[in-house]
This record gives C-alpha cells, sequence and structure tokens, in this order.
C-alpha cells in the first residue's frame, strides 16, 4: 500500500543500518523467548552454524512455504 519510490527509500535506509545498530533495536523491542526469526536463503550454506546457535531451527524447503498463515506450513 505504499509508493514504490517510497518502497525503493525504504531499502536503501535499510541498507544504512549496521549489524550493531540492528543488534541494538532487537536487544531493545523484542523478548529472545518470545520472537520467531525467518531466515529465508540457501539454507546448505549456513544450517550447520544456525543449529549451533539454535539446535531447534526448523527448515520449511520452498515449495511447502505458505506466507499466507502464522505456522508458515
Amino acid at each position: 500500500g505504499i509508493d514504490p519510490a517510497e518502497a525503493a527509500l525504504y531499502a536503501q535506509r535499510l541498507d544504512g543500518v549496521s549489524g550493531a545498530e540492528a543488534t541494538s533495536a532487537a536487544q531493545q523491542y523484542f523478548a529472545p523467548d518470545r520472537t520467531t526469526l525467518v531466515i529465508v536463503g540457501n539454507a546448505a550454506a549456513f544450517i550447520d552454524d544456525l543449529r549451533v546457535l539454535r539446535p531447534d531451527v526448523e527448515v520449511i524447503p520452498v515449495g511447502e512455504l505458505d506466507l499466507g498463515r502464522a505456522a508458515l506450513r
């Protein structure tokens, strides 16, 4: 529902946020025990490292992904 030019500016502003700034904001606004993080990409490239941090990580194959549902499946 936003103008395409505004969407482009939003993306540019996101590119200007450092990892440290994102971490600081996340610590301020999100409770880790009540937060779900969705990572999109080639899971084979990072899943082993991610499982070290979050052994309960769930991988949803793209063919099973339903972004219209809260459970994503």
